[in-house]
């Protein structure tokens, strides 16, 4: 599915429920052009702008928080990009009447609905994408008791999304830490055995790929398979007391797949003390994971797992371990 989170929306415009036919012919000034800063006049004296939706819901909601009024009409659009010109199909299902632009030419003109509950994937229809960054817009006919849509798009974990043309800004943010033990870009291989006071092991043989395409910064990168193939880390000359920072960036194959970056903090006899563990969610896009604690009194080392959720792929770039210093400190 193609998230929420994925979409810029605008509305409510004049419509009513005995004229959906009328207002869905009507040219109102989100299908002139996407300004997403400029208001826009939505009858009444009324303004409206352009908003990013925010997280991991199917359902792309365009009620705003407002009670429903059958008829009005809203607008969403998002981005895909293709690494190839391909026909792929959409699936969908609509709360209330629906038309639809790809990169400017209607593909789905509005029709009368059979009446019913409205369902995900009740609809299908094939577009063809380019090679690139491709526009999709949607325009809503609200019904009376639900405003928004389901999207889903059939994909060979290659497409990405975003909320904005050309893709979402990229962070700076190197997220390493102040006193590195460990950092692995996996430029040239991905790494086994000794490294520093470190030991990795690759387990599972993960998928390494140098060529540019799958990486966060330089060539290489490794792919993650839920329990099937992840990466362990273990670590020497630790103290109790300091805070240490495991990080790394990830990129999931699909909206929602979930990172693992677990700290087991053990004794000198290789005994566990306690483990922490983050579980962020991901996106098709690189972002900066940590996670950052102070080691438990008794702490001589640590075990460091790298891995994703279950039945996922993710990819994963530039990894790095060691001490941050804690302000006030």
């Amino acid at each position: 599915p193609i998230l929420s989170m994925r979409w810029m929306a605008v509305g409510p415009f004049p419509g009513a429920a005995d004229a959906v036919a009328k207002s869905m012919g009507e040219v109102f000034p989100p299908e002139e052009k996407r300004d997403f800063k400029a208001g826009m006049p939505a009858g009444d004296g009324k303004t409206v702008t352009w908003r990013a939706l925010s997280g991991f819901n199917e359902f792309v909601d365009l009620s705003f928080g407002n009670q429903c009024v059958a008829g009005t009409i809203s607008y969403a659009a998002t981005y895909v990009y293709s690494p190839s010109a391909r026909r792929v199909r959409l699936s969908y299902g609509v709360d209330y009447w629906i038309k639809m632009w790809l990169n400017g030419k209607v593909v789905k003109e509005y029709s009368e609905r059979g009446g019913g509950a409205p369902n995900s994937g009740e609809s299908k229809l094939d577009i063809d994408l380019k090679e690139g960054w491709n526009e999709l817009l949607v325009k809503v006919a609200s019904g009376s008791g639900g405003n928004g849509f389901w999207m889903a798009i059939s994909n060979n974990n290659d497409l990405r999304f975003s909320a904005q043309p050309g893709g979402p800004e990229t962070s700076e943010a190197s997220g390493k830490p102040d006193k590195s033990i460990l950092d692995l870009s996996f430029e040239s291989s991905l790494p086994r055995g000794k490294i520093n006071s470190c030991f990795v092991n690759p387990v599972g043989n993960p998928q390494y790929d140098n060529s540019g395409t799958k990486a966060h910064g330089g060539k290489g990168a490794v792919a993650l398979l839920g329990d099937k193939k992840y990466i362990t880390i273990g670590v020497g000359a630790l103290e109790a007391g300091k805070t240490y920072q495991l990080s790394g960036w990830f990129r999931a194959e699909r909206d929602g797949a979930g990172a693992r970056l677990q700290i087991n903090w053990n004794r000198s006899d290789s005994t566990m003390i306690k483990y922490d563990i983050a579980t962020p969610k991901l996106t098709t896009e690189y972002q900066l994971c940590t996670l950052s604690v102070k080691a438990p009194e008794g702490t001589t080392g640590a075990l460091l797992i790298i891995g994703c959720s279950r039945d996922e792929t993710v990819w994963l770039d530039d990894l790095g371990f060691g001490e941050v210093t804690v302000p006030g400190k």
